[in-house]
Order: C-alpha cells, then sequence, then structure tokens
C-alpha cells in the first residue's frame, strides 16, 4: 500500500517509491502485484473526470432539458454499465457523473471505462486490498478526493473490511508525502 502511494502521481516521490518497492520485493511481493496496484492508482487521474464532466455538461446547451440517451449512448450504456451492481457506490457518491460523462464524449467514457477495469483482470491482488488502497489513496494529503474516499471506504465494509483494516489504511494514506516532483 505505501509503495503505491509513494508512487502515485499525486506523491510521485520517487525515492520513498524504490524504498517501498524493495522492501515489498524482499517480503515476496511480484512484480505483477506491483504492476497491478501501480495501474490501480494510475486511476487518480480519473477525478478529473468526475468533477470535469459534471461541469461541463451542466454548462451544454439543453442538458436541462435532455432525456433519454440517443440509440448509440443507450447502446454503450447498457455494454458497460445497465443495472450493474458494480457502478452503484459510484452513481451515489458521484450522482450524474457516468451520465454526464457519456452525454459528453461516448470516447472518453469508453476509455474510462476500460482504463479503470484493468487492474482488476489480472487479479494478482485481492479486491478488497485493492479498495482499501484507493481509499488510503483518496485521503491522502495530497489528494483529498472524499467522494471517492467514501465509495472505497462502503465497498471495503461490503467486502469485509474490519475497522483495523479501514484504520490502518487512513493512517497510510494520511502519512503519505506530497508531490515532491521528479528531478
Amino acid at each position: 500500500m505505501q509503495f503505491a502511494l509513494d508512487i502515485s502521481a499525486s506523491s510521485l516521490d520517487i525515492d520513498a517509491a524504490q524504498q517501498r518497492h524493495d522492501e515489498a520485493v524482499s517480503l515476496g511481493v511480484t512484480p505483477d502485484q506491483l504492476s497491478e496496484v501501480v495501474t490501480l492508482l494510475a486511476s487518480i487521474g480519473v477525478h478529473t473526470f468526475f468533477e470535469g464532466a459534471r461541469m461541463i455538461d451542466l454548462a451544454s446547451p439543453g442538458s436541462a432539458e435532455r432525456g433519454a440517451f440517443d440509440p448509440e449512448r443507450q447502446e454503450i450504456w447498457d455494454r458497460h454499465v445497465g443495472d450493474r451492481r458494480y457502478w452503484i457506490p459510484m452513481k451515489e457518491e458521484i450522482p450524474g457523473f457516468l451520465e454526464a460523462l457519456l452525454w459528453t464524449s461516448p470516447d472518453s467514457f469508453t476509455a474510462f471505462i476500460t482504463f479503470v477495469g484493468v487492474p482488476f483482470k489480472s487479479r494478482h491482488v485481492d479486491t478488497l486490498s485493492k479498495e482499501l488502497i484507493s481509499m488510503a489513496a483518496d485521503a491522502s494529503v495530497s489528494h483529498r478526493y472524499l467522494p471517492g474516499m467514501r465509495m472505497h471506504l462502503r465497498t471495503s465494509v461490503l467486502m469485509g473490511a474490519n475497522r483495523t483494516m479501514i484504520l490502518e489504511a487512513l493512517a497510510i494514506g494520511a502519512a503519505s508525502s506530497s508531490h515532491i516532483g521528479v528531478h
């Protein structure tokens, strides 16, 4: 978890990440596992989508009167979201985001769905750990994305995370370094 936070775009502390990488490898963490958490944390950038797409959509002419998706957008929605329970926490914590992104850019919507799914395909790291890592990243000192933190907290609890696991993840997030830059 600490490696993931140190290498994330919001921290990018290369020296600390190298140290955490070496520690993780010495404890038996595999390159596949490290790669999976790097990909997971690369998704922090999608928070720009979350907030930006809703702003852009609300400012778009006719957005308030919009009805159902046109046939092309409806097909994309049905293929990627539909009635899958997976998307419920996001819809609750970041209401209107998925719809706004699909309205503003079907290509960006499809790319978003594909990208955020990548670290969940290979399963080198268990899903609960990914949720705790994501929660810690959203609570980190240089990121602080409360809607995502709440979403990952809720999902972690539903997956069986206990109080100790959650508090440890939040403590790691709170202790992570600010972005120091890359030289």
